[in-house]
């Protein structure tokens, strides 16, 4: 009766040592497949981010070259007006 229990107990144990084994090699191939995974998501958030940056500065860029076209427009006109009134 001792030797059947020693010997089912021995399955048992070399059955879990499998196991533990399997799982202790198994986890690295997963963690080398999910840590690489969320850098990369990280990158990304971090690539938009520098772009949205980039997009916001060229508008406000944008504007102010707008503005100053505008305000020489506006110069312009004075000045003809300038030159019209002087040529009368």
């Amino acid at each position: 009766m001792e030797d059947s229990n020693f010997k089912q107990e021995n399955i048992v144990k070399k059955v879990l040592t499998s196991e533990i084994k399997f799982a202790i090699g198994f986890v690295p191939i997963i963690l080398g497949i999910i840590v690489p995974y969320y850098g990369i998501k990280q990158d990304i958030a971090l690539i938009q981010k520098d772009i949205s940056t980039i997009n916001s500065n060229h508008e406000s860029h944008i504007q102010d070259i707008l503005k100053n076209i505008e305000d020489l427009k506006k110069e312009q006109i004075d000045l003809q007006k300038q030159i019209f009134l002087m040529n009368k």
